[in-house]
């Protein structure tokens, strides 16, 4: 991500008058997921941007899978909608 980043700040200094700011963020891996749907592939991993200290949420018991991520953020949008 910083390799990027500093690509991403030399063109935009190359061509500062015809785009707009550039920003961008470095990510930690904060864990490695297990599969979700398909137990061949690859595991996914979860990251947080670097200034923040904790993962905006804790994980109870055992290792989620990146579709128990998804079901669990669908599920707090329906219950935000809920109120």
């Amino acid at each position: 991500a910083s390799y990027d980043a500093a690509i991403a700040a030399y063109f935009a200094k190359e061509t500062a008058s015809t785009s707009g700011p550039v920003l961008s963020r470095d990510h930690v891996q904060e864990r490695v997921l297990k599969y979700g749907c398909n137990p061949h592939q690859k595991p996914a991993s979860l990251s947080r941007v670097v200034s923040a200290k904790t993962m905006p949420f804790k994980f109870l018991n055992g290792n989620p899978g990146y579709i128990n991520l998804l079901d669990a953020a669908n599920a707090w949008q329906l219950l935000r909608e809920l109120r």
